[in-house]
C-alpha cells in the first residue's frame, strides 16, 4: 500500500561486510532480519522499511524508510564505524562500511534531493 502523497520518504544504500552469497542463501531471512534492525534504530514501525534490492560487493542493500525523510543521516551518526544489522548474524555485529544517502523524497510530490 502506498503512503499518502504528503509522506516523506528516505530512500539509503548501505554497504555490510557480510558474505553476500549467505545472504542470497536466505534471502527472506535477511529482509526481515535487516528491516528489523533499520526499523528499531530509527524508532519506526517494522512495516516503514522496505528491502529494495540487495547487491554484491561485500553486501550492497537499497532500501527505503517510508514516514522518515532524512534515514540515511540518521543512520550515519548512529552506525559511522558501529555495527548496523545484528539479527542477520546471529547476534554478531556487522560492520557497515558504507552508508550512502540516495534521495529523500515526498511521496506524490516532486522535491527530491540527492547527496
Amino acid at each position: 500500500e502506498a503512503p499518502p502523497g504528503d509522506t516523506p520518504v528516505s530512500r539509503v544504500s548501505v554497504t555490510l561486510e557480510l558474505d553476500y552469497a549467505r545472504v542470497v542463501a536466505d534471502r527472506a531471512r535477511f529482509d526481515a532480519a535487516f528491516t528489523s534492525d533499520v526499523a528499531s534504530s530509527l524508532g519506526v514501525e517494522h512495516a516503514a522499511v522496505r528491502v529494495v534490492s540487495v547487491g554484491a560487493g561485500s553486501t550492497v542493500v537499497l532500501f527505503e524508510v517510508v514516514g522518515e525523510a532524512d534515514a540515511g543521516r540518521r543512520l550515519r551518526e548512529a552506525f559511522s564505524t558501529a555495527a548496523l544489522a545484528e539479527q542477520i548474524n546471529g547476534g554478531v555485529p556487522v560492520g557497515s562500511s558504507a552508508i550512502a544517502i540516495l534521495d529523500a523524497a515526498v511521496r506524490g510530490g516532486d522535491a527530491t534531493a540527492a547527496a
